[in-house]
């Protein structure tokens, strides 16, 4: 077997999150897999080719893999969204110890299925599960909650657009929103939408909920919708709402009905439960 010099061990774990990282910031769901793969496959080849102390190269990977996300979640803070990436990166590096000391067939057809399983788990299913979690505090996203009875009460502007529902059998859409939140108005298209289809709909209130920061003017989060173009009601809420709805994430879009949370999520995934909660 070749040797190598320790500190390429060191080096190599390295460059894999580098390179990765691309990927990371573009798509948690496509970077579980790939990282998985290449730390799998680049500690079989280390293990094979080199005469070195197999597991302080395990331990290297695992040393640099600490420090390196150790000290972005300095500079970045916790890493919430991608932690089962970097949970996965571990998996990845003791499957592949595990798999090279193990000689057994079965141990190692074991470590295979186990490794795609955990890869084809996370693209299809996982994925979804921890960033509903990590974002909303839901795996899933059809969560139903009980709201308090007063949360209205709590809403400064009533009328900005339309007449605001106050038949609680009315099936209310809220999008949380900020003006200073870019993904919002990106996203503000979809809801537009929504607004455009139940718009004649008198069971069904789509609106934007916004919660004032304290920078923010009067009238600030209307003007900067409508000079936009967009039509859909703007509504204006108090500062308790957002600890009321548990927001920590901007925007994240609610349905509400009889004083029921039914949903709590992403914009792209609400109209099934707009459609079951109306014909209820």
């Amino acid at each position: 077997m070749k040797k190598i010099r320790p500190f390429i061990y060191i080096l190599i774990p390295f460059a894999i999150v580098v390179a990765t990282t691309f990927i990371r910031y573009n798509s948690l769901r496509y970077d579980f897999w790939i990282s998985y793969v290449v730390f799998f496959t680049a500690l079989l080849l280390l293990f094979s080719k080199y005469d070195y102390d197999k597991r302080k190269i395990l331990l290297s990977f695992i040393f640099t893999l600490v420090a390196l996300h150790g000290f972005a979640w300095v500079l970045e803070g916790p890493p919430t969204p991608g932690l089962m990436n970097i949970l996965g990166e571990f998996v990845a590096c003791f499957l592949s110890y595990l798999f090279y000391i193990n000689r057994s067939i079965f141990v190692r057809v074991g470590i295979i299925s186990l490794s795609i399983t955990l890869c084809v788990f996370h693209f299809f299913w996982g994925y979804f599960f921890w960033e509903n979690y990590a974002t909303y505090g839901h795996a899933v996203e059809n969560h139903v909650e009980p709201l308090p009875t007063s949360w209205q009460t709590y809403i400064q502007d009533p009328v900005t657009g339309m007449e605001y529902p106050s038949s609680p059998d009315a099936v209310i859409v809220l999008d949380f929103f900020s003006t200073g939140c870019g993904v919002c108005f990106e996203k503000f298209p979809l809801l537009q939408d929504l607004h455009e289809k139940y718009s004649g709909n008198p069971k069904v209130f789509v609106c934007a909920m916004n919660i004032p920061w304290k920078r923010d003017t009067a009238g600030m989060a209307v003007n900067m919708v409508r000079k936009r173009n967009f039509t859909f009601p703007v509504v204006i809420g108090r500062n308790k709402l957002d600890s009321i709805f548990q927001i920590a994430y901007y925007p994240t879009v609610f349905v509400v009905k009889n004083n029921m949370i039914l949903y709590k999520g992403s914009i792209e995934n609400v109209t099934p439960t707009i459609e079951t909660a109306k014909r209820n």
